[in-house]
């Protein structure tokens, strides 16, 4: 009983913690916006959606042509009925909601539930994204409810996971192509989930060596193409370390090198280059969340690799979540751009996998994780190789503020 008790009370703690802290951030914007803007407190995505569905109810309406947000505007575009403040609201139900699940998984499926606490603040991105619609946290919800479907497993789990698969793709492809992927292989290997892992990274990794084959059978992948053939080198892929190497993405043998420098960047990039002020010398809060999230990120991956070759010994459920970790990791890094914000969905479910991981070795490799951050942070630093302060962009003021 005093376990449960504890337990309820670190999970209530934490509820309460993101909730204090939006509302911080919630009402600095909405008090000052210009400020907000000006050290970083809010995320430019957010407000640019924001301003097109402004747009749209003005013109003809939320679900007109042009509109590629259509999903988003289901959940989002009947605040602005009232007033899109109200998108705040609709933010923190779903977050609700996805502690609700996050919680019943960890209760329910591990001992260690209380290490899953974690799982909820292991992205303060989302804080700033509060405030206005955003694809991250329903996306966030959306995986939870499609992970407790498919550990469940009751008699309609494929049915209504395929449902929250279409979901998802509706508000990013990609991501929901390859949920949907997944779930087809689970229902194919049936209670042989330790197999999940290998079997999608490989298959990923064989598409990326046939990349210049099947973009041009996938929209998605020709869209991809075609975004980074229309911007210079140094700015898609992996940047200015590769572009000497005159290697050649659509070849196969560049393709699964490039393909290795994409999965190394997602993994360290957030953690390893953090922009931490602004040109003005104000606090640059967004680089601060996105670094705090891209080594919890890093650490989190590099524990589901040292922990994998034990994959045999794990219950079902750490083995799905290893597969879907690691499989959302390698399918991000098959897009030509690095993209480690694409990975924050399902930071949750990775959670759950390093639970299962002894409590020495999650702590040694968590240390090791943290040490490695720091240490080349201050090799950069110390070479002058840091990224440069932030150069904030501004924004007229979003509907979301009074």
């Amino acid at each position: 009983m005093l376990k449960k008790t504890s337990i309820t009370q670190a999970w209530t703690a934490a509820l309460i913690f993101f909730y204090s802290f939006s509302i911080i951030f919630f009402y600095f914007q909405q008090n000052n916006f210009d400020a907000a803007v000006a050290q970083g407190l809010i995320i430019p995505d957010v407000v640019n959606i924001t301003n097109t569905f402004d747009l749209f109810s003005r013109t003809d309406g939320f679900f007109q042509s042009e509109n590629q947000f259509k999903a988003l505007s289901l959940i989002y575009g009947w605040t602005w009925l009232i007033h899109p403040s109200l998108c705040f609201l609709v933010n923190s139900a779903f977050i609700l909601a996805a502690f609700i699940i996050c919680k019943k998984i960890a209760t329910n499926r591990i001992n260690d539930s209380c290490w899953l606490v974690a799982g909820i603040l292991g992205n303060p991105y989302l804080i700033l994204a509060m405030p206005g619609p955003n694809k991250e946290i329903p996306l966030l919800f959306l995986t939870l409810c499609y992970f407790q479907l498919v550990i469940n497993r009751n008699s309609t789990w494929f049915i209504s996971s395929a449902i929250v698969c279409g979901i998802i793709f509706s508000i990013r492809d990609g991501y929901g192509i390859f949920l949907l992927f997944s779930l087809f292989l689970i229902l194919v290997l049936r209670n042989r989930e330790r197999f999940l892992a290998p079997i999608v990274c490989a298959l990923l990794l064989i598409s990326t060596a046939f990349y210049g084959v099947f973009e041009s059978m996938s929209p998605i992948l020709s869209r991809n193409r075609e975004m980074y053939e229309a911007i210079s080198t140094d700015q898609a892929a992996v940047g200015a370390l590769v572009s000497g190497f005159n290697l050649n993405p659509y070849s196969p043998t560049d393709g699964v090198i490039l393909f290795g420098f994409r999965l190394l960047y997602n993994l360290v990039s957030g953690a390893f280059f953090p922009v931490w002020i602004t040109l003005d010398g104000n606090i640059y809060w967004i680089g601060i969340f996105y670094w705090a999230t891209g080594i919890i990120t890093f650490a989190l991956i590099l524990n589901i690799l040292f922990y994998i070759i034990n994959i045999d010994n794990a219950k079902a459920e750490i083995s799905l979540a290893i597969g879907v970790s690691l499989g959302v990791w390698f399918m991000v890094s098959m897009s030509l751009f690095v993209q480690p914000r694409y990975l924050m969905p399902v930071l949750p479910i990775a959670f759950l996998a390093i639970s299962a991981i002894p409590a020495k070795l999650r702590d040694w490799v968590t240390l090791s994780s943290v040490i490695i951050t720091f240490s080349v942070i201050s090799v950069n630093i110390a070479l002058d190789r840091s990224p440069p302060p932030a150069s904030p962009e501004y924004f007229e003021t979003p509907a979301y503020v009074w």
